[in-house]
């Protein structure tokens, strides 16, 4: 398991280096990581986040599509306070659903898997359209992952996690500036 941890770290680390820069090679990149992430979470029976590395596949193909438009196409935005209060209604909503399929299925740490769940679901859907709350999701997200790998032992995992909380800051700093700088 750990080769394939390894495996998971690394390719996970590269895909979000390359998002933060906003290349696009951060899609196929994922995509490695996110399998073998599938394989660790199937091992640790942790359902939730199986379900979420097939969402997150499907979402990086479609990210992949969209991020190979023309750069003025698609420019670094915010969502607007209507939209917001959506995504934050529908993060609920995943919650829940993500909840009820692990307490059907006899996952581990219901609550922790639920919630790293949907924040991750909808950090992947912002991050599609380059939305800058995408990484206020990623950052509460990695926050949960942390506590969730530590208490599983995935130390690499964990620090890959740490490693992605500080990337996320640095996310959101970078897209706020560009954002910023768009709107002269």
């Amino acid at each position: 398991m750990i080769v394939i941890e390894i495996i998971a770290v690394l390719f996970s680390l590269l895909s979000v280096y390359f998002t933060i820069k906003e290349d696009s090679i951060c899609w196929p990149i994922g995509i490695v990581g996110i399998l073998a992430y599938a394989i660790i979470f199937k091992f640790h029976h942790d359902w939730a986040n199986l379900v979420l590395q097939f969402a997150f596949l499907v979402q990086s193909f479609i990210a992949w599509k969209n991020w190979h438009k023309p750069k003025e196409d698609i420019k670094i935005t915010q969502l607007s306070n209507d939209n917001i209060a959506n995504t934050i209604v529908n993060i609920f909503s995943t919650f829940l659903l993500t909840l009820s399929m692990s307490v059907l299925f006899g996952g581990h740490d219901l609550l922790l898997d639920s919630l790293s769940a949907a924040l991750s679901i909808f950090g992947m859907y912002l991050l599609s359209s380059k939305k800058i709350e995408a990484w206020y999701c990623w950052i509460l997200a990695d926050i949960v992952f942390i506590f969730l790998f530590y208490k599983h032992q995935l130390y690499l995992s964990c620090g890959l996690y740490f490693i992605f909380l500080l990337m996320a800051i640095s996310g959101l700093i970078r897209w706020k500036k560009q954002f910023k700088n768009d709107k002269l």
